[in-house]
């Protein structure tokens, strides 16, 4: 069982019906892993959201928010903004941040995983 953090683009794979983000995710849950988001992606999912889309947010996967301090936001500024919000998240939680853009997270002291 693993802690995931799962970044703001799988998500929206997720919420556009993408079967590969389905699929990664519904396999993760099975597998009995732990899948979260920070609230900064809670706030850019919802951001993005139209009137109406907020129900697809619950579809066959539960993801939980873990962020509920500023920690993560005060790791990212002290590292110069080279560490984001999702990967400081990923720090703190102990957990692995899972993204399409793994380029994005050339820090070492994380795991980054693309999920498909």
């Amino acid at each position: 069982m693993a802690r995931l953090v799962i970044d703001t683009d799988v998500l929206i794979d997720f919420l556009k019906r993408r079967i590969q983000a389905r699929n990664y995710l519904s396999q993760r849950q099975r597998a009995g892993d732990v899948l979260c988001y920070s609230v900064i992606t809670k706030a850019e999912i919802f951001a993005g959201l139209r009137a109406g889309e907020e129900r697809a947010l619950g579809l066959n996967v539960t993801v939980q928010v873990v962020w509920e301090s500023e920690a993560p936001a005060e790791l990212s500024i002290r590292f110069g903004r080279s560490l984001t919000l999702s990967a400081a998240t990923a720090k703190i939680h102990h957990a692995k941040l899972i993204t399409l853009n793994t380029r994005h997270f050339p820090m070492t002291d994380i795991i980054v995983e693309a999920p498909y």
